[in-house]
């Protein structure tokens, strides 16, 4: 009997108002928390394409938390689903992961019609990542302004000591970020700074002669300057 009033139990949810000023809250701060990510994220990935759905993300789930919030069964009913349903969407760096969990956490937080928690949360958020690269993340940036990816299916020309050789004679500094190796093949990115564009041109010449079919990419990682 108590496990019967339990499941049965119906809790008051957040009036019609109420629900449509959270998910619109939902979307003005997912989309806040977009622009924060494109401007002082780190990623490698294209940051722009990834933070798009961010409002989709913290909207779905306000909704999914005020529906199940006033049932035990809807509640169980989302433990079952979500043993079903996978998130098979790849993250390649734990910088993503927290983006998302922090769009997921102001979806749980709004759904429970926490608003003005919601809100300060994000604002304390925001300017703890603002501080943090206004006062400690210049250097870094300016180190890692470039990222350089080479594809190569000649390994035995255009080699591992042959393209740090090159990086350090045409590089102010350079990180190596990953490298995979396979037979007749090598895959290498690295987080470059330039003295200027002269210099790309330079690496990327220097890598045609060691290997004219290979693939180059050179990306800018500051938003606000593109892509080269």
């Amino acid at each position: 009997n108590i496990i019967e009033q339990l499941l049965g139990t119906v809790l008051e949810g957040p009036t019609l108002l109420e629900f449509v000023r959270n998910m619109a809250f939902g979307a003005l701060l997912a989309i806040g928390l977009e622009r924060v990510y494109i401007r002082y994220g780190h990623s490698l990935s294209n940051r722009t394409m990834f933070a798009r759905h961010f409002y989709l993300l913290a909207m779905t789930t306000t909704l999914i938390i005020t529906v199940v919030q006033s049932s035990l069964t809807l509640s169980l009913g989302l433990i079952g689903a979500l043993s079903i349903v996978r998130f098979r969407a790849a993250i390649k760096e734990p910088e993503e992961l927290v983006y998302i969990f922090l769009a997921v956490g102001m979806g749980l937080a709004l759904g429970a019609n926490q608003l003005i928690v919601t809100v300060v949360a994000f604002l304390t958020i925001t300017a703890i990542i603002w501080l943090r690269h206004r006062f400690s993340s210049g250097e870094a940036e300016n180190e890692n302004n470039l990222f350089l990816s080479v594809v190569s299916r000649s390994p035995d020309t255009l080699t591992v000591p042959a393209l740090t050789q090159l990086l350090r004679e045409q590089c102010r500094r350079f990180r190596m970020k990953r490298m995979d190796t396979t037979r007749g093949e090598l895959d290498a990115s690295f987080l470059i700074e330039v003295e200027s564009l002269e210099s790309v041109q330079q690496i990327v010449a220097e890598l045609r002669r060691l290997d004219g079919e290979a693939a180059v990419t050179v990306v800018d990682q500051r938003p606000d300057i593109g892509t080269i």
